[in-house]
């Protein structure tokens, strides 16, 4: 299975020792209704037992895949039409990470700015 999107590295909540791997629990690590506020499953990891490594990968999980949408058009009589994101789709940036905490897999930011809409008309003479 081809996964895009940029890679997410599921950290522990404080109290855990820092850098520490989580345990997988065996669960679905993504959700069936994924979206920006529930983007990977919270219940898929856990903090291992002390002193243990735990047994799921880093770069376990995958964040949103990210489009880049720009048309230009230009004519002799240079007008000009520019568009940013012209179909206005919302390029999520990548969820909470913190595992453990109520906002886990949360995204609450985006990527991209809003369409927008550029004309220019220029007279040469």
């Amino acid at each position: 299975m081809f996964l895009a999107g940029q890679i997410i590295y599921a950290q522990l909540d404080a109290g855990a020792i820092a850098g520490t791997v989580k345990d997988s629990t065996g669960a679905a690590p993504y959700p069936a209704n994924q979206g920006p506020s529930d983007w990977f499953n919270n219940a898929a990891f856990s903090a291992p037992a002390a002193y243990i490594y735990g047994n799921a990968g880093r770069n376990c999980l995958r964040g949103p895949t990210t489009f880049d949408n720009d048309l230009g058009l230009q004519f002799n009589l240079e007008f000009t039409a520019q568009a940013s994101n012209p179909f206005s789709t919302p390029q999520f940036n990548l969820p909470n990470n913190r595992v453990g905490i109520s906002t886990t897999g949360v995204i609450t930011t985006v990527v991209t700015p809003e369409r927008q809409l550029r004309l220019g008309l220029h007279l040469t003479f």
